[in-house]
């Protein structure tokens, strides 16, 4: 652009020509609305502006123009300070009404007052550009904190609290109808039953949350959440969602019956080349009194039956684990044709079922081998040197990219490996 111009570039040329003639024109559009303006008769927004003027319309640089003039001609700096000069601004005021009504939650740090909090309270909160300095204002005014981020920063809250109470409001509303069918083990609040009725409230990320929250304190803490409901009761499954479900029976959906079955899953390894499976007297009711045991017996370990690799209660609440059909028949509910497998390896047979039948089979007589394996008290091979190479000793091609080792949980033998105390053997 420069051989024969001064201009760098088409803009450049543009911005010269067509930018300042307008801005020149713009100051004098607003000088001869000054006395107007200073007495607050007219607003220079855009809005009022090209009502007037229409040549100003989609002006990019309008506001700063518009600012810069403002400030050489009036004790404004900007548009918005001179419309809530002379228009008065009501937002303010309702949020700081607002937070005077939950002023003992705030400072005691069980409602955060965020923009995404207030909007819940009305929309136009947090579309309000100035919404955080109402709340920082406020907060000097009535506490030691001087802004928002030193009230979070002091009680820590967790990504719960901080999220909109509306929502919690509308579960608990939900819930109060159906106490007494809570209580008396009619109904269960599981997500599932909750969401044949509500799919909004089902889909809540924080939903369990609440409803713990809700029971212990409708239950003044005789039960913290359903799973002691549940563990009380002893519910049939039909009555926690799942009956009917996938063409599952109702023992496969049953949580007593999946602890039962990862009970046959829990080893300890005795000798370098053997383990003991776990036999208990009383069975765990819930996951969380299955997961407390292992915790005071942190030498049991549930495992997955393919690879030796331990679960934690992380797995189980957060869905990492599938419950697996060895025979692909979804009624034959067997202890030893159900076993339970980490996702990434459920995933892998599930792969071989639908495209390669031989490594399926394979699969299968796996899985059944290493269900005789622990009953007979020995370590299964696939644990100790993995399936991938008993798979190719057995003349298997395996796909190259889609069957790698992915062990992602600590093996058991891992863990043995790694533990210090030399007497763990003898």
């Amino acid at each position: 652009m420069r051989k024969n111009t001064p201009f760098n570039s088409l803009t450049h040329l543009k911005t010269y020509f067509f930018g300042i003639p307008l801005a020149q024109k713009l100051r004098k559009y607003l000088d001869s609305k000054k006395e107007e303006i200073l007495n607050g008769r007219f607003i220079p927004d855009m809005k009022n502006v090209i009502a007037e003027r229409p040549e100003f319309e989609g002006y990019r640089t309008f506001s700063l123009i518009v600012a810069e003039w403002l400030k050489q001609n009036s004790q404004f700096e900007n548009i918005t300070s001179i419309k809530q000069n002379f228009l008065g601004d009501p937002m303010p005021e309702q949020i700081r009404e607002v937070l005077d009504s939950k002023k003992d939650k705030i400072l005691q740090g069980n409602y955060f007052p965020t923009k995404q909090n207030l909007k819940e309270i009305n929309e136009k909160f947090g579309e309000y550009s100035h919404t955080n300095d109402v709340v920082n204002k406020w907060l000097e005014e009535h506490s030691k904190f001087s802004n928002l981020s030193e009230l979070v920063k002091n009680f820590e809250p967790s990504p719960y609290d901080l999220h909109p109470e509306t929502i919690r409001d509308k579960i608990k509303k939900f819930l109060d109808p159906k106490e007494d069918k809570i209580f008396s083990g009619d109904f269960y609040p599981t997500t599932k039953n909750i969401r044949m009725i509500d799919d909004e409230i089902g889909n809540y990320e924080y939903l369990s949350r609440v409803i713990s929250d809700w029971i212990g304190e409708k239950s003044r803490l005789k039960f913290k959440n359903i799973n002691d409901l549940i563990e009380h009761f002893n519910p049939n499954p039909n009555l926690l969602g799942h009956l009917g479900r996938h063409g599952y029976t109702a023992n496969f959906e049953s949580i007593i019956y999946r602890i039962e079955n990862a009970i046959n899953q829990t080893v300890i390894i005795t000798k370098e080349d053997s383990l003991q499976l776990l036999n208990l007297e009383i069975l765990p009711k819930t996951w969380n009194s299955f997961f407390n045991f292992l915790k005071k017996n942190s030498d049991w370990k549930f495992v997955d039956i393919l690879t030796g690799e331990i679960f934690n209660k992380k797995d189980i609440i957060n869905n990492n684990y599938s419950f697996h059909h060895i025979d692909r028949n979804k009624q034959n509910d067997d202890n030893d044709n159900l076993v339970f497998l980490l996702n990434h390896n459920h995933k892998i047979i599930t792969l071989a079922q639908l495209y390669f039948p031989k490594l399926a089979c394979f699969f299968e007589k796996l899985l059944i081998n290493n269900i005789i394996a622990i009953k007979n008290g020995e370590i299964p091979q696939s644990w100790k040197i993995g399936w991938r190479t008993l798979a190719v000793r057995g003349g298997i091609k395996l796909p190259p990219k889609k069957y790698r080792m992915k062990i992602k949980n600590k093996t058991i033998l891992k863990y043995i490996r790694n533990k210090k105390d030399i007497s763990y053997w003898s």
